[in-house]
């Protein structure tokens, strides 16, 4: 088996489903309005595997790493991007095997300009024009935002965890479960 097999199609295949997101956020809102973050997945691999298939677009991955509920870890040998099909592929020496498990992805990406994702937007404050943060994630946009499986029909749920400058206003659709300050960055908790 080789990616190739994974050009063009439009679903992403069912080796994995996800159960549960924790998304960690950090935002950069300077000049250069970046974020990074991780997120960890809770997934059942439904068949015999080499490969994880996750949708991201725009996205750079660092690193990743899948750690079965026996606590074998699996370090995948090959990270694909293709933002043409707007997906990842996680490529794996080992065959990972049917059973539940975690999957750790850290990554980071720029905040767009196309109204979807995570994106920028500008607001003026007292005169000064400043930059914030804002998400879209109906359909297929979550995947601007972090890697995920981005489908309608494969729901999840999720913890969100933000940093973001303490003066900043952070708002969700879920409350505040948590907020801590450090020095000039807040860390929210939904």
């Amino acid at each position: 088996m080789n990616i190739e097999q994974f050009k063009g199609l439009a679903r992403l295949p069912k080796f994995a489903i996800p159960s549960h997101y924790d998304l960690h956020l950090k935002l950069d809102l300077s000049a250069a309005c970046t974020f990074s973050g991780t997120v960890k997945i809770n997934l059942s691999i439904t068949e015999k595997t080499n490969f994880l298939v996750l949708n991201a677009n725009q996205l750079h991955v660092h690193q990743a790493l899948f750690t079965t509920s026996g606590n074998q870890q699996y370090c995948p040998s090959d990270v694909v991007v293709d933002d043409d099909d707007e997906v990842v592929v996680l490529v794996f020496d080992e065959t990972l095997c049917v059973g539940k498990g975690l999957l750790g992805i850290e990554f980071s990406g720029k905040l767009n300009e196309h109204l979807k994702g995570l994106y920028r937007c500008t607001h003026v404050d007292e005169g000064v024009k400043k930059n914030m943060a804002v998400t879209q994630f109906e359909a297929a946009a979550a995947r601007r935002c972090f890697p995920c499986w981005d489908e309608p029909a494969l729901k999840a749920t999720f913890k969100i965890t933000l940093d973001a400058p303490s003066e900043l206003t952070t708002l969700s659709n879920m409350p505040i479960i948590d907020e801590k300050l450090d020095g000039n960055v807040k860390t929210v908790l939904f």
